[in-house]
């Protein structure tokens, strides 16, 4: 995978969707299959990526404490080690951690990111942040969040400010991140199409 991110894993989980669908192993009903992905961290990435290169296949998607611009991602986590061997960069542990990236590593991590899609979603998406989250840093979400708001897209920001990266450092606040996943989900699978329910800031 590593110098592949933002394509093989893509193309994998694309490829697992269309593969269910032609199983038949999908129950056979006369309303329409409603398709969500939902993701966290590196899978929130995934489901970045996932509503970006394919605009028309999901009903909507929650992405939690989402990895979406590894630039950002980079100069801020506590992990710019995955960053750079991930995107395929190479890097050693005295040398590359502690120097400016160059003008072509950084044009690499904007390449493999799902911001670069940012243009193309139509998807409903509510992204789910925790503020004391060290391991993908919250300014990345907010940026995503403001694109898409000025897109006019159905978009939902809601913020932890007391949680790290699991979302769940308690379970009162783990308790309210899922029903709100659980809500937000439901709202589009009833079949609300696109239509946007009350957005957070």
């Amino acid at each position: 995978m590593k110098g592949h991110i933002g394509r093989k894993d893509i193309d994998d989980c694309m490829t697992c969707l269309k593969t269910l669908k032609k199983s038949g192993l999908l129950p056979s009903s006369n309303t329409p299959l409603r398709q969500v992905i939902v993701g966290g961290s590196h899978g929130g990435f995934i489901t970045g990526h996932a509503i970006g290169q394919f605009p028309d296949v999901f009903d909507c998607a929650v992405a939690r404490n989402p990895v979406l611009n590894l630039l950002a991602e980079f100069s801020s986590t506590d992990i710019p080690d995955w960053v750079l061997a991930e995107s395929g960069l190479p890097f050693n542990w005295d040398e590359s951690l502690c120097q400016p990236l160059k003008a072509d590593e950084a044009a690499k991590l904007l390449e493999v990111s799902p911001v670069k899609y940012v243009c193309q979603v139509k998807t409903p998406l509510q992204i789910m942040i925790g503020g004391k989250d060290r391991r993908v840093p919250m300014d990345q979400s907010i940026e995503y969040f403001r694109i898409l708001k000025n897109l006019n897209q159905h978009v939902r920001l809601l913020h932890y400010p007391d949680c790290q990266h699991s979302l769940a450092d308690n379970v009162e606040q783990s308790t309210d991140a899922w029903c709100n996943v659980m809500a937000f989900i439901h709202h589009y699978v009833r079949g609300n199409g696109r239509r946007s329910i009350q957005s957070t800031s």
